[in-house]
């Protein structure tokens, strides 16, 4: 019994060694190989506002008006105070694709803006967008204008009072694949 006990104990310790000589074996005919480095496709994504400029037709109340790009040039920020039926303030927005890839509008947003002195009722004033819309293709290294344009539609002229509101515009672009 002690013999089968000592056969297989060697057994095992043979087996043990024959595993740890392969691997060492392996170990020393292994070779290390390490590859590294950057890839640069030279895409440059430089998609913007570039301007916004406002007009105020003939004849048109507009007691206030104020439009701004935000720190990022990425959001136009856009405050009007309106005074009577029909007024009407635009804005020439111009969009700037200074990078090397085509860009694709995705959607346009006019959202009004979160402003705690503005009173929470539902304002006459509406605004529109024309001249770019979604699926509209910027260049690379060009721009393109749209105009977004403030109205004041209340009808009811005996209850005219001046409104007020302040929306921000975001454009969602999408790179264009070939």
């Amino acid at each position: 019994m002690k013999k089968k006990k000592n056969i297989g104990v060697s057994l095992i310790t043979i087996f043990c060694m024959i595993v740890l000589f392969m691997g060492v074996g392996y170990a020393s005919f292994q070779e290390i190989s390490t590859v590294s480095g950057t890839v640069d496709n030279g895409s440059v994504w430089n998609v913007h506002f570039d301007k916004i400029e406002a007009t105020v037709p003939d004849g048109s109340l507009a007691v206030n008006h104020q439009a701004e790009l935000d720190a990022t040039k990425k959001t136009a920020i856009i405050d009007v105070s309106l005074s009577q039926p029909s007024d009407e303030i635009s804005y020439a927005l111009t969009v700037a694709n200074e990078g090397n890839i085509d860009a694709i509008v995705e959607s346009i947003e006019v959202a009004e803006a979160s402003d705690e002195t503005v009173e929470t009722h539902v304002s006459p004033i509406s605004y529109t967008v024309d001249g770019l819309s979604k699926g509209a293709t910027i260049p690379a290294g060009s721009k393109a204008t749209f105009t977004v344009t403030a109205r004041y539609n209340q009808t009811d002229k005996t209850a005219i009072t001046t409104e007020r509101k302040n929306v921000s515009v975001v454009v969602h672009y999408q790179l264009r694949t070939k």
